[in-house]
């Protein structure tokens, strides 16, 4: 019945499909029944999937997300991904978040992101959180490996700064593209060279899906590994080359976080790269 109601459930005549089903049809004979299933539409607790976890509090915790593992659950997969993984943990945050397929959760990370995410035990941590990350008191931070021209007159010590709003592309599925309107801000130092590579800061407050790529691309320098925006060093990499390395909080709940560059980013710099001289961990 709950299929039904939820117009899940198709009823085909012949060669005409009447309608979604309702309670209170009739069927005759020679009727063919559809249902549309794609399964649980909440995550579930999934003990195989063990984040790392870099802070713990009553109200909230943050963790460490490796590249490949999805934020929240997708229709039909509610398990292996981050979300479920934290409810095997704290079973309390089932009740708490924006939605069932992404319980706890403040904010996501692409699937193939790697880096820090928060998410909250409690209703009033998630209050707390949400309204620190509208107000900029959530401070995110990423690292990104990009092509660099050497004819871009782009140096050490770079700032970087974008501007725009932005929204789905219609063109090319998956994709964001940027639009008049200055919602979303991009800010990128240039940390370190090698080669023709480069390590950059970034910052986004109030982020949009994929702004840090769709930005970085649009200045000219596409994360390495970026297919989806345009990359041309992609042999090299199997992911885009983004890292939430920075996660701190200047309100209740505070913390400070930091997570070292995964070794298949670093690598990407040369097998002599050495991320300490930074001065970021």
């Amino acid at each position: 019945m709950d299929l039904i109601a939820a117009g899940s459930v198709e009823l085909t005549r012949g060669e005409r499909r009447l309608r979604r089903l309702k309670k209170s049809d009739l069927v005759e004979e020679g009727d063919r029944i559809e249902v549309h299933w794609t399964g649980p539409s909440r995550a579930e607790p999934d003990p195989e999937v063990a984040p790392a976890i870099l802070f713990e509090s009553e109200l909230a915790i943050v963790c460490e997300k490796p590249a490949g593992l999805p934020s929240g659950a997708v229709r039909g997969q509610p398990r292996g991904n981050l979300a479920a993984g934290l409810l095997a943990l704290y079973p309390e945050m089932a009740e708490v978040g924006h939605g069932p397929m992404e319980p706890g959760l403040v904010h996501r990370l692409d699937t193939w992101t790697s880096g820090l995410l928060a998410a909250a035990r409690t209703r009033e941590g998630f209050s707390l959180l949400t309204g620190s990350l509208q107000s900029g008191a959530l401070e995110k931070k990423y690292l990104a490996i990009v092509s660099l021209r050497k004819q871009s007159g782009v140096e050490l010590g770079s700032v970087l700064e974008i501007e725009s709003d932005l929204e789905p592309d219609p063109d090319k599925a998956r994709r964001v593209r940027l639009k008049d309107g200055s919602r979303y801000r991009t800010q990128a130092t240039l940390l370190a060279e090698s080669g023709e590579r480069a390590l950059l800061e970034v910052r986004a407050g109030r982020a949009y899906r994929h702004q840090i790529r769709a930005h970085l691309a649009a200045l000219g320098f596409p994360l390495v590994g970026d297919e989806l925006y345009g990359s041309s060093d992609l042999e090299s990499s199997p992911r885009h080359a983004l890292h939430a390395y920075y996660l701190a909080s200047a309100e209740v709940p505070v913390f400070r976080v930091r997570s070292a560059l995964p070794d298949d980013l670093r690598a990407l710099m040369g097998p002599t790269f050495d991320t300490s001289s930074l001065g970021l961990f």
